[in-house]
């Protein structure tokens, strides 16, 4: 289960993720954040997270976020400090292919 994988393990995963984004053109860089658990009736813990996020030139955080929720799939990300994140406790790593492939079409078109 991820919401148990070591903050190594998920380090590891972002940076991989990073590494394809960049490799496809797209600006990334793996952030440290929190992942919050919880929520209703269930008091909200914060769980310390490894986050990517993607730049692209022209764009706000707020433009790539809506651009991404537009793509068919939509990738769900969130904004922290101005910066869109991918949180990749909330990833299959069999979803990057099709996160890479989302950003390409709906970031450069």
């Amino acid at each position: 289960q991820k919401i148990m994988m070591p903050l190594d393990a998920l380090r590891r995963r972002a940076e991989q993720l990073r590494d394809l984004l960049r490799q496809a053109g797209i600006a990334a860089e793996v952030v440290d954040a929190f992942s919050q658990v919880g929520g209703g009736a269930l008091p909200v813990h914060n769980l310390p997270t490894c986050c990517v996020s993607l730049a692209a030139p022209g764009l706000s955080a707020h433009q790539i976020e809506t651009r991404l929720r537009q793509a068919v799939p939509p990738i769900i990300g969130r904004i922290a400090d101005d910066q869109f994140l991918l949180d990749v406790r909330a990833i299959e790593d069999a979803e990057f292919p099709l996160i890479i492939e989302q950003a390409r079409q709906s970031l450069f078109f």
